[in-house]
């Protein structure tokens, strides 16, 4: 699980960065092309709060997704919160015993 403030920092980052040089930092393991494209549709058609709605609650917006986009969904926000950890975009929370 991620803070708020994280999750709106990795939803900012990218919406502004290109798609590109997403595909150089956060591709490889589990996080593919598909991965990338399913995100990035989410980040581009929601706000800040929304983004942060739909992350915690692993929902989606009304957005057209590709089959295998689609095929994806169940593990999507797993799968990138993972791979942009990985490179340092969020942290991880600790849990609270």
């Amino acid at each position: 699980m991620y803070s708020d403030d994280d999750l709106k920092a990795l939803h900012s980052f990218l919406k502004r960065t290109a798609e590109a040089n997403l595909q150089k930092m956060l591709l490889g393991g589990k996080m593919t092309e598909h991965h990338l494209k399913a995100i990035l549709k989410v980040a581009r058609n929601v706000s800040d709060n929304d983004w942060c709605t739909h992350w915690n609650a692993g929902t989606f917006p009304k957005v057209k997704f590709t089959p295998p986009e689609s095929a994806l969904k169940e593990t999507l926000y797993i799968v990138c919160g993972d791979a942009s950890a990985k490179v340092g975009l969020v942290t991880a929370m600790k849990k609270v015993a």
